[in-house]
């Protein structure tokens, strides 16, 4: 894999990791000791990708911009800081894991949040919610700015599993994927939301399109499936026998 970004902060390289994992670009956070860093100078937490992924990883986070904007309710991290502060922040998080109740079911996808205002309008346009052991469990976007999410994606174990995208942006989720393994498997798009069985089907290996299928009266039977090569050329469309 290939380092692209280094942050100082691990808030801030475990929120892009997210965010690029979102957009179904595999990577992970690789963090060296606070102590090589400071003599080095460099980043303590990288994103590291998959060298066919680094353009599209790169644009993504610019994209983003710049996360030290995080509305983070937590204390601001420091480059330096004495031991005994970690010992009792430990000791704190462990009385408060032996006393608390299991908050992440009951709040759905997010137990603790970070947001961010990318437009700078007073709107949280980016939201990545995490469990109690800092594992990612969700994540939602408004790329038009209009204040309402256009897509949302589900994580289990710190990995993508599904998601969602209104991209008419009209308040219904038209297009919802799931990812086997953080890798996109299937998409299907239902107009407006609703519960009929999906107009158009496409499917994936190892995140490459292979497949998409039309339902046009959407009755469940597929009516045509056209097919793609490892790059993306429409290589044959077969209809389907009549109904």
């Amino acid at each position: 894999m290939e380092t692209i970004r280094g942050y100082r902060k691990h808030s801030h390289a475990a929120w892009a990791s997210g965010y690029l994992a979102a957009r179904g670009v595999t990577n992970r956070v690789v963090s060296t000791s606070a102590t090589f860093t400071t003599l080095s100078g460099g980043s303590e937490h990288k994103i590291a990708v998959d060298e066919n992924d680094t353009e599209e990883a790169i644009r993504l986070l610019d994209e983003a911009g710049d996360p030290s904007s995080l509305d983070d309710d937590s204390p601001a991290e420091s480059d330096t800081m004495p031991v005994w502060p970690w010992l009792l922040a430990i000791a704190g998080l462990l009385y408060v894991i032996a006393h608390r109740e299991d908050r992440d079911t009951r709040n759905g996808w997010f137990g603790s949040t970070w947001t961010l205002d990318r437009n700078g309008d007073g709107e949280a346009d980016l939201k990545a919610g995490h469990d109690h052991a800092g594992r990612m469990t969700g994540y939602q976007a408004d790329d038009n700015f209009d204040g309402q999410f256009d897509f949302r994606s589900r994580f289990e174990d710190n990995v993508v599993v599904e998601s969602d995208r209104d991209p008419d942006f009209d308040g219904d989720f038209d297009i919802h994927t799931v990812f086997r393994h953080g890798v996109a498997e299937t998409s299907e798009l239902r107009p407006d939301g609703d519960t009929r069985p999906p107009l158009r089907r496409w499917r994936y290996d190892n995140g490459v399109l292979i497949s998409e299928e039309y339902d046009k009266d959407r009755d469940g039977k597929i009516d045509q499936v056209e097919r793609f090569s490892p790059f993306g050329e429409a290589v044959s469309i077969v209809p389907t026998p009549t109904k």
